[in-house]
């Protein structure tokens, strides 16, 4: 939800670069940033805050974190 929003002004930053669009994307990003953290914080004081932590080990805020290693791989020869 907040990538797809972020893209967005990133590309209308991209088309018509001015001062006022870049202004407007540090703090539209930096909204997106803090509500996002809001709502973590808000998902690991419910019941399933437990779950949601281990969730959130695994992957990214905003984009998905690309796996160390593939699972079940062995070496590089397997």
């Amino acid at each position: 939800f907040y990538t797809s929003y972020m893209m967005f002004w990133i590309g209308c930053l991209l088309i018509s670069p001015t001062m006022v669009l870049v202004g407007a994307v540090v703090a539209i990003t930096a909204m997106y940033f803090l509500a996002a953290s809001r709502e973590e914080s808000y998902l690991l004081s419910t019941p399933a805050g437990a779950v949601y932590s281990e969730y959130q080990s695994r992957t990214g805020r905003f984009l998905p974190r690309l796996p160390v290693s593939i699972p079940g791989r062995v070496g590089r020869g397997s």
